[in-house]
């Protein structure tokens, strides 16, 4: 039996991962309580109180929510 865990396979499987990753956009209005703290792991734009993340994610729902935990874990409330 072969083990599903070898190098070689976590690394297929790390490579397909990528290769399916697209730039999404997020959305979304400045939070209050919002605040940089340390750095911002993904391209971001703001402009009249609303977030334009860039995201590198494998579909829009992933990419939602790493920008929703970055927001969580940068509010204030």
């Amino acid at each position: 039996m072969k083990n599903p865990d070898t190098a070689k396979a976590i690394t297929e499987k790390l490579i397909k991962k990528v290769k399916k990753m697209k730039l999404h956009e997020v959305i979304i209005p400045v939070p209050d309580g919002f605040s940089f703290n340390g750095v911002v792991p993904f391209d971001l734009h703001i402009k009249d109180e609303i977030m334009v993340f860039s995201v590198l994610a494998g579909d829009y729902d992933e990419a939602s929510a790493m920008v929703e935990k970055y927001i969580d874990d940068n509010t204030l409330v």
